[in-house]
Order: C-alpha cells, then sequence, then structure tokens
C-alpha cells in the first residue's frame, strides 16, 4: 500500500508536470467566412486537443468574452465546449459582427489564440428624414 502511494506521487510530481502537448486545428467552417446580412447563422468549431487540460475563451472582435449559450431565438452567440472542441455559433448576422475572432486557449506552460476572420456583404446606410407640411396632431 505505501509503496503503490509513493508511486503515485511520483508520477503525479514528475511524469504529470512533464507530460504536455497541444494540437489545435480548425474542424469546421473556414479561417475567412463571407456572411449575408440575415442570413444563415456561422459556426465554427475547432479541435483542441491540449494536455494540461487549458482554459478556452472566445473572443468578439472588440475583445470581449463572449460566455452567452443559446438561451431564445434573440441570442446573439452560442458557445460550446464539448470534449476536445471549442465551438461558436453567431446568430442574426449583421454588420456589426464584421471582425476577427479569437479563441484563446491557455494552461499554464503555454498561451495559443486560433484566430477567425467574419466579413459581412452589403453597407447599410442610414439616414433622417424630415418631413414638410405635416400638420400638429396628423397620423402618418
Amino acid at each position: 500500500m505505501f509503496i503503490i502511494i509513493i508511486l503515485s506521487l511520483f508520477s503525479f510530481f514528475f511524469l504529470e508536470n512533464k507530460t504536455r502537448y497541444s494540437n489545435v486545428s480548425l474542424i469546421t467552417g473556414d479561417k475567412e467566412v463571407t456572411a449575408e446580412p440575415g442570413g444563415n447563422p456561422v459556426e465554427w468549431k475547432v479541435f483542441v486537443d491540449v494536455h494540461p487540460k487549458p482554459t478556452l475563451t472566445w473572443c468578439n472582435p472588440k475583445g470581449e468574452n463572449i460566455t452567452s449559450k443559446k438561451q431564445n431565438l434573440m441570442t446573439k452567440y452560442e458557445v460550446e465546449f464539448p470534449y476536445r472542441a471549442a465551438i461558436l455559433r453567431i446568430f442574426h448576422i449583421n454588420q456589426k459582427d464584421h471582425g476577427i475572432y479569437v479563441l484563446k486557449i491557455k494552461n499554464r506552460f503555454e498561451e495559443n489564440e486560433v484566430s477567425l476572420s467574419l466579413k459581412v456583404k452589403g453597407k447599410f446606410l442610414s439616414f433622417r428624414c424630415k418631413m414638410k407640411g405635416q400638420k400638429s396632431g396628423a397620423n402618418i
């Protein structure tokens, strides 16, 4: 019993701390995606096989962490971290979604990033209309 405990401690402190590897690759989606405003959602799925186990974080083009999980029809982002993967889905695509999305992969030995680009087709114009000749209290 005593020998098993010593071997376990040896394994934990010496072997576990020296074993490390990193294998990261894109599974679905392209590194650069062009989407239509109001079109289909964009999905990226990244294979992440890293040891020791990393912390995974998706960031939007503003550098803010994305933590939302799909809860209702108006949710902008859906994030999942199944075994050895990181998935980001972007819904209700519009011009503001344009930019670089980053998956941050971090453990005690290294930090890594996967950058993915979303381009949104078209241009949105905003303008103001001033109506002349409107009578007070008129319904339009």
